[in-house]
């Protein structure tokens, strides 16, 4: 398979689908050094997310991207990782 035809392949499936397939066969796919933006203005609603050690997560998902499909247009994701720069 060619680079084209998977691209092709993957674009069948969101980001967090991808990133979790990745985690569940121990790829280690992760965007290192996430930091707030400063001296840039945004603006539209806030769409919070807080992030949660896996132990601590009682009932919600375990999976780190599930609120992607969920986040309004227009909306502005904050995310509160705990100062965690290492993992999404």
């Amino acid at each position: 398979m060619d680079i084209t035809e998977q691209i092709l392949a993957l674009s069948a499936y969101n980001t967090p689908m991808i990133s979790d397939a990745l985690d569940a066969i121990g790829v280690n796919g992760l965007l290192e050094g996430i930091h707030a933006l400063q001296g840039h203005k945004v603006i539209g609603p806030a769409y919070t997310v807080e992030y949660q050690l896996k132990e601590e997560a009682s009932g919600a998902s375990q999976h780190a991207g599930d609120y992607f499909d969920h986040v309004p247009a227009g909306s502005v994701v904050v995310i509160d990782n705990r100062g965690n720069t290492s993992c999404s």
